[in-house]
């Protein structure tokens, strides 16, 4: 999960440094054909106690997908054509986070064997990012001296962050990867 959402993180941030973060957000939403063709290939997560479900989507869950591809190519073609690196980045990071959120669900569904449902997103994204932390403490020294304001000003920003993150978590160990990117890719309707 940590490992890569990280690489997503380098893939999105290399991204933005071609291209704007209005033409970038709806492409994430490719993630949703990776996630598709993984569950066409690979059990989707579910609980250890529970038996695995059938592989592949069902032909509404298709139409679902094709309908957010079809949206984030509209998306994409309301400005400028985008450059090669920029694509490239984009799917890089679409392909990454897909195998991050995938991982997600695995963990949420395999913690709450051990600790309430409830807590179990809780569980699960204090662990993700705690890790992703203590990844960032060793390159915090090539950084250089930390601006303190700049940390107590980024507080608030962490704070809905993480609970934003809480609810992504959430979400998919309720319903799967899939149904939850595609709740996800709403958030083009706000980019515009």
């Amino acid at each position: 999960t940590c490992l890569f959402y990280l690489l997503g993180q380098i893939c999105l941030v290399l991204a933005l440094k071609h291209a704007e973060p209005s033409r970038v957000s709806p492409l994430l939403g490719f993630k949703i054909v990776v996630l598709g063709v993984m569950a066409s290939f690979f059990v989707m997560p579910h609980r250890p106690s529970e038996p695995p479900p059938p592989l592949g989507l069902t032909s509404l869950q298709w139409v679902a997908v094709v309908l957010c591809v079809v949206s984030a190519v509209a998306l994409n073609y309301s400005g400028a054509k985008l450059r090669r690196r920029a694509l490239l980045a984009i799917g890089l990071a679409c392909v990454c986070y897909s195998l991050s959120d995938w991982n997600i669900a695995t963990l949420v569904l395999h913690v709450d064997t051990t600790v309430s449902k409830a807590a179990a997103p809780v569980l699960a994204a204090s662990l993700t990012y705690g890790l992703c932390g203590l990844i960032g403490l060793c390159f915090l020294p090539a950084i250089g001296k930390p601006d303190l304001k700049a940390w107590r000003d980024s507080i608030p920003f962490a704070a809905f962050w993480f609970a934003a993150m809480l609810f992504l978590f959430a979400c998919f160990g309720i319903l799967n990867p899939i149904l939850g990117n595609i709740l996800q890719s709403s958030r083009g309707l706000m980019s515009i």
